[in-house]
């Protein structure tokens, strides 16, 4: 063991660690922080839809509209997200007795859901321009100077993005575990967790889903402004074909980018292992603390992307080891897989267990 590093079995660690229990303090800057790149990012976009919309309705060009639509599309995102962000910001209440941080989740559920009916809709448009030969009547010039400020656009929100998401890991790590005033025992507390705990990013699955959409918009103002070049430049009005080809292409980029949201959000919902936290290592180092004879009920599921909740029985031969089996169990569940609400029922061996299938099934 490294100099300095206290072990989770030292009768010292958690003794003067033993004030935490059930639950580690979430970090409300997070939160803040996301509120704030989020509104940035949503005025930047008001802003800029207007323009470019402007643009499209100058260029006739399906392209440009699809763009629009989509930074709509985005727009809704993050208004979605804003909300479900000031409900996950609302305290527990007897009948919500977590809170509400499932609401970003389901927020993100539905802005994919609205992404991918916009991108459909408009793949139908783009079908029809192609059969009935509307896209012979796109102006070039019109579109190509609207493209390139989307691309520059898109290009400063994802610069915005990024500023706040560097901000966001360091507001966290900077930021102390309790809000009540520090004492010494308090300051030897922050001083073992920062030793023992792997650090952990942030990962906001609303700030997330705004920067893959903004990447996505990046990915597609370079194409529509690609289009345009092509459009100004060939010397057939066949090539104008790559205005309405060109929305194909965005929807099916806008569809890649988003299935990974979705997988997420379907591993909340379904009370999944979250990315992050291994349920063989989490059981390995459970079995390791002196005096755990074996583990059972293990059950490890995400509130959200970033908060998670453990609940597991430990069993011990001996009553007098409860507490010391507690508190190291709950500091290493806390601290160095970084879980938030934990639930830990330490119960004394009985020979029945040998014979208990659900036990036996969990250790196999």
């Amino acid at each position: 063991m490294e100099e300095g590093m206290q072990s989770y079995q030292d009768p010292m660690y958690f003794t003067c660690r033993s004030r935490r229990h059930c639950h580690k303090p979430l970090d409300p800057s997070k939160n803040v922080v996301a509120r704030r790149q989020l509104l940035s990012v949503t005025i930047l976009c008001l802003l800029f839809m207007g323009i470019e919309a402007t643009g499209g309705v100058l260029a006739n060009s399906l392209a440009l509209f699809s763009d629009v639509l989509h930074l709509g599309s985005d727009l809704i995102n993050f208004l979605v997200c804003l909300s479900a962000h000031w409900l996950a910001s609302k305290p527990m209440t007897q009948k919500m007795t977590f809170g509400y941080h499932r609401a970003e989740i389901l927020g993100a559920f539905f802005s994919v859901i609205f992404i991918w009916v916009v991108s459909g809709v408009l793949c139908y448009i783009a079908a029809d321009r192609i059969v009935h030969g509307h896209y012979t009547q796109v102006k070039p010039d019109e579109m190509l100077v609207t493209a390139a400020m989307g691309l520059l656009f898109n290009i400063i929100i994802s610069s915005v993005v990024r500023i706040f998401a560097y901000n966001l890991r360091i507001t966290s790590d900077a930021q102390p575990h309790s809000l009540h005033h520090k004492t010494e025992s308090d300051k030897e507390e922050d001083k073992a967790t920062q030793k023992t705990q792997q650090p952990k990013k942030p990962r906001n699955i609303n700030v997330r889903a705004a920067f893959i959409h903004v990447i996505g918009d990046t990915i597609q103002s370079l194409g529509v402004l690609l289009s345009a070049l092509v459009i100004k430049f060939a010397p057939s009005q066949a090539y104008k074909l790559a205005d309405p080809i060109c929305t194909f292409v965005f929807s099916l980029v806008v569809l890649i980018t988003t299935m990974a949201i979705l997988r997420d959000v379907i591993t909340v919902f379904m009370e999944g292992v979250p990315r992050g936290i291994g349920f063989a290592s989490l059981k390995k180092d459970l079995e390791d603390i002196d005096g755990v004879v074996t583990v059972h009920s293990l059950h490890i599921w995400a509130l959200t992307m970033d908060t998670t909740a453990v609940s597991v029985h430990l069993v011990i031969e001996h009553l007098h080891q409860h507490d010391e089996v507690l508190a190291a169990a709950t500091r290493l569940i806390q601290d160095k897989h970084q879980v938030h609400f934990t639930t830990i029922q330490v119960e004394l061996f009985r020979d029945e267990m040998n014979a208990c299938e659900d036990c036996l099934r969990f250790n196999q």
